[in-house]
């Protein structure tokens, strides 16, 4: 829609009424343009339907794998994987508020190597069956030596024994590189009680 010209006018009256009708219309039609922009976007923005499930996401067990660095254990010849005990605390909540949990000892499922082979991992996996009605689970595990272990890993006067690195993890598969470099590794300084280190995951 071209503006009209001056000179198809007789007078300058007439031209003048001519564009202001134009410009009117103009106006017009950018307004319905801008909103008919705005309703289009909050459409693609807003979705049709809302489809829900009440249908709770299985989450597969944790598990705890306690490592040693290769270079360190083939530079003393010993490995402290033989000698590591680990219990799991599972524990939860039920809608009415009320807490239950359980301990269990934990037996090594799986040895692995990972990192390229910079690590050697022993993995323990609860096994715990947790009731459906729970809301909330938390699992607790604990880590412990059977001494004594070699005398260069002994800290502080024999107080602490260094030497482990390990991490929690939801993946099945141990071995998996990408869950390796996702989830997180923890070293430790193990207190040398029964139970040495505790820590949780929900």
């Amino acid at each position: 829609m071209l503006p009209p010209r001056w000179t198809q006018f007789p007078n300058e009256k007439d031209a003048c009424c001519a564009w202001t009708l134009w410009s009117f219309l103009l106006a017009l039609y950018l307004i319905y343009g801008s909103l008919a922009t705005m309703n289009l976007w909050k459409a693609l923005e807003e979705p049709d339907y809302v489809e829900t499930s009440e249908e709770r996401m299985a989450k597969p067990p944790p598990s705890l794998d306690v490592c040693e660095l290769v270079r360190i254990s083939a530079s003393l010849n010993y490995s402290m994987l033989g000698s590591v005990a680990v219990a799991c605390q599972t524990g939860w909540f039920s809608k009415d508020g009320s807490e239950d949990h359980f301990d269990t000892p934990l037996t090594a499922s799986q040895t692995f190597d990972a990192s390229e082979g910079r690590f050697r991992c022993v993995r323990f996996q609860s096994t715990a069956a947790v009731p459906k009605e729970a809301t909330v689970t938390y699992y607790n595990f604990y880590l412990g030596l059977k001494e004594p272990v070699h005398p260069k890993l002994y800290r502080f006067g024999g107080q602490y024994i260094a030497g482990l690195v390990f991490r929690p993890s939801l993946a099945e598969n141990a071995s998996n590189q990408f869950a390796f470099q996702e989830d997180s590794c923890l070293h430790d300084w193990n207190e040398r009680f029964p139970v040495a280190a505790g820590h949780e995951t929900s």
